[in-house]
């Protein structure tokens, strides 16, 4: 008999959803692809990601063993300047 109700009370947490008090989910809004930099070479693998306070925007271009720095500015992504770094030859994180 108890084991029975062990077996309904794990079938009804499979359907009925557990709720957690988490913080808030991060929400993401597109504003613009960035395929890119500012010689018009195209993105060649690109794997990370940063960005500091509101304007600036790093992307790691590994395929083409290089950063990129753009500037985010009224909802518009500009420029795509390279930074080349020896000791980077395949940047994954940023």
């Amino acid at each position: 008999m108890i084991e029975g109700l062990r077996i309904l009370f794990l079938i009804g947490l499979l359907f009925f959803p557990v709720w957690g008090f988490g913080a808030e989910p991060v929400k993401f809004r597109h504003i613009q692809s960035i395929y890119f930099d500012e010689k018009g070479i195209g993105l060649k693998e690109p794997e990370g990601l940063a960005w500091h306070e509101k304007n600036l925007l790093i992307v790691a271009d590994t395929g083409n063993g290089r950063l990129l720095r753009y500037s985010f500015q009224e909802r518009n992504v500009t420029g795509g300047s390279e930074i080349k770094i020896p000791q980077l030859s395949n940047p994954i994180r940023v």
